[in-house]
């Protein structure tokens, strides 16, 4: 006989299949994991986390009010030519010795009273050998604010990377990185030794506080203040990323002297 929560997981897939709407097992995955993993609760990915916990954790939502669905989930073999879709179950059983790539389209909707809120992020995870070893994976906090986790790819995997990001790009433009971010990511590039992808990053980041200099002159003075507070806490950011990078631009050059 199966364990209670098993069966209790079974009916609601069962229901599920002969059009019971609203108690489908659309977090399938993750009951599965939970059930084999006792005590485990869904958390952000961490550097050589398996590809079995990093799906649940996708596919998990968070407790509370909040609704987390996943909208799109594509896993892919990259390291084959062309590309192979694979099934979210089928990529647990694969040879380890693959490199897979994992798209993930998230919608967080909530409702404070009468009020409804939402936002949707594309996240994308690199796995080598069964681990994980690059992200840019998205939590959602209060009122669905996204919460970035970055973690650049090594150089021998920067072409997957930015095959993910070309098509996260155009399945959903809405996904595009705010300036903050974007300043956050050029952090972690350096850090990465990646210094012409954070100089592109501090590029694009300029030409958005362009932008905000352009927008701030036609705002109502009431509005000023905060706005223009937002825009020194971005240049602050931008600053110090400037210094890393020229930074690691002199530790570079006196390392080839």
């Amino acid at each position: 006989m199966l364990p209670i929560p098993a069966m209790e997981l079974a009916i609601r897939c069962l229901l599920l299949a002969l059009g019971v709407a609203g108690l489908g097992c659309a977090t399938d995955y993750a009951e599965r994991y939970r059930l084999a993993h006792p005590g485990w609760t869904p958390t952000p990915p961490l550097p050589g986390g398996s590809i079995e916990e990093t799906l649940a954790s996708i596919h998990g939502g968070p407790e509370g009010s909040l609704q987390v669905t996943v909208r799109e989930l594509r896993v892919l073999r990259v390291d084959v030519e062309p590309w192979e879709t694979l099934s979210v179950d089928s990529v647990a059983v694969g040879s380890e010795e693959q490199i897979i790539g994992v798209i993930a389209h998230r919608r967080c909707k909530g409702r404070r009273g009468i009020r409804f809120f939402g936002s949707e992020r594309a996240s994308w995870y690199v796995f080598v050998s069964g681990e994980l070893t690059s992200y840019d994976h998205f939590e959602f906090g209060e009122s669905c604010q996204p919460e970035n986790h970055y973690l650049p790819s090594s150089t021998a995997h920067v072409a997957t990377e930015r095959a993910l990001i070309r098509y996260a790009a155009r399945r959903y433009p809405e996904s595009a990185p705010p300036t903050e971010e974007m300043l956050s990511k050029g952090v972690a590039l350096v850090s990465a030794g990646r210094l012409p992808d954070a100089e592109r990053m501090l590029r694009s980041a300029d030409r958005e506080l362009d932008l905000m200099a352009e927008e701030r002159e036609d705002l109502p003075e009431k509005e000023r203040e905060a706005f223009e507070e937002q825009e020194r806490r971005l240049r602050a950011m931008r600053a110090k990323l400037s210094r890393a990078i020229a930074a690691a631009g002199r530790q570079r050059r006196k390392a080839l002297d």
